[in-house]
């Protein structure tokens, strides 16, 4: 009996050594991963949130960009006034993978890209983890911070001779859910 509990011991200790939080992925991500922003940056963001500062820095372009939300599983950055970009660690097995989804807002329509990577910043396959078809219309993609659930909403418009305004037709909604392999 004690040696089961030494095993157990000796796997819950190696599982909870390789689970990381978000911070330490932030702290280990290269700069050309989102290349707005330096480490010292990146650190900076922590270090505020940490003393319950408003998390904001200059940018390379001279501009603020804020971290606007910090768990152990969930980061938010606005990087411009019109990016931003988020990151959710999500369990797959015993291994955790980052999601990424940066977001760019052009007026009042907003387009998402989708990436993973593994724990040591190696880009993957995007397919491996979720089917999101390539259409025209404009997708923004919504990470939650509460749950591991990723919500899509595609937005057609029509473009009008000058003068006329956009027609924008009701957004279409989907909410995939991670079921420890990928998004369904």
């Amino acid at each position: 009996m004690k040696r089961l509990y030494i095993f157990l011991f000796c796997v819950a200790a190696a599982f909870s050594a390789s689970a990381q939080t978000v911070r330490e992925a932030i702290k280990e991500m290269p700069d050309e991963v989102l290349p707005l922003l330096t480490k010292n940056d990146r650190l900076d963001f922590i270090d505020y949130l940490a003393s319950n500062a408003k998390a904001e820095v200059k940018n390379k372009l001279g501009t603020p960009s804020e971290m606007t939300a910090l768990t152990d599983d969930y980061a938010h950055i606005r990087l411009t006034e019109v990016s931003e970009v988020s990151m959710k660690l999500l369990q797959k097995g015993t291994e955790q993978v980052i999601c990424m989804v940066s977001t760019c807002q052009v007026d009042s329509m907003f387009d998402s890209e989708i990436r993973f990577y593994d724990m040591k910043w190696n880009l993957l396959d995007t397919k491996q983890f979720v089917d999101i078809p390539n259409t025209n219309d404009f997708q923004q993609l919504v990470l939650s911070a509460q749950s591991s659930d990723l919500q899509i909403v595609r937005r057609r418009f029509t473009l009008l001779p000058e003068g006329e305004k956009a027609k924008h037709e009701e957004p279409h909604l989907a909410l995939l859910k991670w079921n420890g392999k990928r998004f369904e």
